[in-house]
């Protein structure tokens, strides 16, 4: 799957969330469910992030079992 051009960083120049979330689902056993892009298009509250709900595998004692999970990478303007 490929996240390039997914976000905008801010100030004009490609920000890293796109291949943050990239290498992190680049791995064979995780799958990308949902992913919501609030970077461009900041949600009403000016909140701007890349959101995804992935599926990783969990290895129990009986055997894995995937699990989703949500994953939020912020612009560094979120910490301020």
């Amino acid at each position: 799957m490929d996240h390039e051009g997914a976000a905008d960083g801010g100030a004009g120049g490609q920000g890293d969330q796109p291949r943050i979330l990239h290498t992190l689902t680049a791995q064979d056993d995780i799958r990308v469910l949902v992913i919501e892009e609030h970077i461009k298009h900041p949600k009403s509250n000016g909140y701007r992030n890349l959101h995804a709900i992935i599926e990783i595998p969990v290895f129990l004692s009986t055997g894995p079992v995937n699990v989703p999970v949500e994953v939020q990478i912020r612009t560094v303007a979120m910490d301020f």
